[in-house]
C-alpha cells in the first residue's frame, strides 16, 4: 500500500536523494561531535593552565614593583651622592683657604 501511495504522490523519486542527504547529515554530525570533543578538551587544558597564568602574571607584577622601588632607591642614592659631593667640595674649599692662610702665616714667620 505504501509503495502504491508513493507511486501516486511521486515521492519515491526523492528516496535516494533523502538517503544521500541523511548520510551527509550523519557525516557532518560525526565531524561536529569530533570538533565539540576537541573544543571541550582544549577548554579543559586552558582551564588547567589558568592557575599557572595567574601565578606568572603575579610574578611579573611583583618584578615590575621591584624595579620601580629599585629605581626610586637609585634616585635617592643619586641625590644623596650629589649632596655629599657638594658638602665635600665645600669642605675642600674651606680647607684650601685655611691651607693658604697657614702657608701665608708660615712664610711671614720664616721671613722674620
Amino acid at each position: 500500500l505504501l509503495e502504491y501511495l508513493e507511486d501516486i504522490i511521486g515521492s519515491n523519486c526523492y528516496v535516494q536523494k533523502i538517503e544521500e542527504e541523511a548520510k551527509t547529515l550523519e557525516e557532518l554530525n560525526e565531524r561536529r561531535s569530533g570538533l565539540v570533543q576537541r573544543l571541550k578538551m582544549t577548554e579543559k587544558e586552558r582551564d588547567a593552565l589558568e592557575g599557572a597564568k595567574l601565578e606568572a602574571e603575579a610574578f611579573i607584577h611583583k618584578e615590575q614593583e621591584l624595579c620601580r622601588w629599585q629605581s626610586v632607591l637609585a634616585q635617592i642614592f643619586l641625590n644623596q651622592t650629589d649632596e655629599n659631593i657638594c658638602k665635600i667640595e665645600s669642605t675642600k674649599l674651606d680647607l684650601q683657604a685655611k691651607l693658604e692662610h697657614e702657608k701665608a702665616k708660615f712664610e711671614e714667620y720664616n721671613a722674620k
